[in-house]
């Protein structure tokens, strides 16, 4: 029955490094179990794909790392493409930000004049009550 060890182990039991045994386990080339967050490997597996490459790197071992290098860049120009998408989207954002900064000004210019007109508004009313061109339109007004 086989034993399934963690990569740091078989790292330590084999003296390799442990990016090796990563290697081999993303190039399928060893049984890997995840469970309970920790990854174990399966010794059995591991020491026969030691012994094989022991007798010298084959064609078989450079096509899957081949394979692997191009899966690895085939995701990372995915992340670079939905990065630009992202970025394109907080470019939108931004000028959708400014955009509504622009319309805020206006708002507030708008305000502060219908501030001023309305302080003018009352300002000319408290004079005209009791300017005498005012008392001549009342009457006028009455009259008519």
């Amino acid at each position: 029955m086989s034993e399934w060890i963690s990569i740091e182990a078989a790292a330590e039991k084999y003296r390799l490094e442990k990016e090796y045994i990563w290697l081999w386990v993303e190039m399928k080339k060893v049984a890997v179990s995840y469970a309970d967050d920790v990854v174990t490997v399966d010794d059995d597996s591991l020491q026969e794909f030691i012994k094989r490459t022991k007798l010298g790197i084959t064609s078989e071992y450079i096509d899957a790392l081949e394979q692997l290098c191009m899966e690895k860049n085939k995701s990372c120009r995915l992340y670079v493409s939905l990065l630009d998408m992202r970025d394109q989207e907080l470019m939108a954002m931004r000028g959708q930000g400014s955009r509504l900064d622009g319309l805020w000004k206006m708002v507030e210019e708008q305000y502060e004049r219908l501030r001023n007109f309305e302080k003018e508004a009352i300002s000319d009313n408290a004079i005209c009550s009791n300017c005498w061109i005012r008392k001549i339109c009342r009457k006028l007004k009455r009259i008519l």
